[in-house]
């Protein structure tokens, strides 16, 4: 006991004794009240620095911002936009360090830095879809390119708020027609609040209307290669008419080939059913050139009023007619007759005028001429076509 004693009157001894080498100077370390509060207005100083050069930062990122909406924009559009997104202050003192700053300085700073913000997204969404619109512009009543412009902008547009949408509608014209919008709003006879679909609503009606949707249906179905065109010109042309229409390519491409000339079809409809539409045109420039050989057959030309019949005729009626004498030869007949080919053709411009069925030989209504049972009618026809030219006794050529 008296051992163990001893030890603890050691220890307490050592415990009071200061550390070797250290002295006077390890008491001036140790940390005391004052120190300790200066310390912390040290720091409290340095936060307020640092905030105060957060704030001028943020203020002369706002300025720059600004400068560069009102080059882009201009002063007067940047200044209203930024009165149109402005909120009423709030005054309310956050500062927990007693500063003499109120919420109200800060929410207005907050507030313009998000309407800054806003306009900037804005401004870069018009950017966007007038760069979209670029060479796709509507710019004029019937224009081909008005539902595929439309559909590239509904894309453009597609998640953002109505009201930026319904303002860049207008990017979407160009020339007449966006003059005539700008001067239907001016007028009022397009709402300045309308809306988006209200807007193109508006710009189908007067450029995009169903009587320029037929008339351009009646275009394509009547669409055909003509003599000396190119392939590539008919291609083109016929690829933009069904793209106004929104027809499939499946359907694109059988109208192509039915629009050439007959002796290619069979193998175009081969390379049809291998190829798609831009492919098909690679094959048959490469198989057959830029230009197709057509049928040498001359229609005859006619003057007066028998032109008129004649151009009335359509082109399936003609082609029918043109084979009748092998029709004829294939039904038996040993010999066409000369008077068979004119009957064909009474025949036909009949049937184009949707006149009565007058016999051409006899005159007699209720059959057609190759029906006709008068003999002696069809005798006077056939020899009043192949008489020839008698001398006159009278002439200077009788003895």
């Amino acid at each position: 006991m008296i051992l163990l004693h001893c030890r603890f009157h050691v220890w307490d001894a050592m415990a009071d004794q200061e550390p070797l080498g250290l002295g006077s100077a390890a008491k001036a370390s140790r940390p005391t009240a004052s120190s300790v509060s200066k310390d912390v207005d040290d720091l409290r100083q340095k936060v307020t620095g640092m905030e105060e050069r957060v704030e001028e930062q943020l203020s002369q990122l706002k300025d720059s911002l600004k400068s560069m909406l009102e080059e882009v924009l201009g002063t007067a559009a940047v200044s209203a936009r930024l009165a149109e997104t402005s909120p009423p202050p709030q005054l309310l003192d956050r500062d927990p360090y007693a500063q003499r700053t109120s919420v109200g300085q800060a929410s207005g700073s907050s507030n313009e830095g998000t309407r800054l913000k806003d306009l900037f997204e804005r401004s870069r969404f018009e950017k966007t879809v007038r760069d979209a619109m670029k060479g796709n512009e509507i710019t004029g009543p019937r224009d081909l390119k008005f539902m595929n412009t439309l559909t590239k902008w509904e894309r453009c547009v597609e998640g953002f708020p109505p009201r930026w949408v319904r303002e860049v509608v207008v990017y979407a014209f160009s020339g007449a027609a966006e003059h005539m919008f700008n001067a239907a709003l001016l007028n009022g006879t397009l709402r300045v609040d309308a809306t988006a679909d209200e807007r193109w609503n508006w710009a189908g009606q007067r450029f995009w209307s169903q009587a320029t949707q037929d008339s351009v249906r009646v275009e394509y179905r009547g669409r055909k290669l003509k003599r000396d065109e190119t392939l590539t010109s008919y291609h083109t042309d016929l690829r933009n008419l069904a793209a106004a229409l929104q027809i499939p390519d499946t359907d694109l491409k059988v109208d192509f080939v039915e629009g050439l000339p007959k002796k290619y079809r069979e193998m175009a409809r081969l390379h049809a059913n291998q190829q798609e539409y831009e492919g098909l045109l690679h094959e048959l420039i490469s198989n057959y050139g830029e230009k197709l050989e057509f049928s040498t057959y001359l229609k005859p030309t006619y003057g007066g009023a028998r032109a008129q019949v004649v151009r009335a005729i359509e082109e399936d009626e003609y082609r029918e007619i043109s084979n009748f004498d092998e029709q004829s030869f294939a039904q038996g007949a040993s010999q066409p007759s000369p008077a068979d080919s004119v009957n064909a053709i009474a025949e036909a411009v009949a049937r184009v005028l949707q006149a009565s069925n007058v016999c051409f030989v006899c005159k007699q209504p209720g059959h057609w001429a190759r029906e006709c049972t008068d003999a002696a009618a069809k005798e006077r026809q056939v020899g009043a076509r192949t008489q020839f030219p008698t001398k006159d006794a009278s002439g200077p050529g009788s003895a």
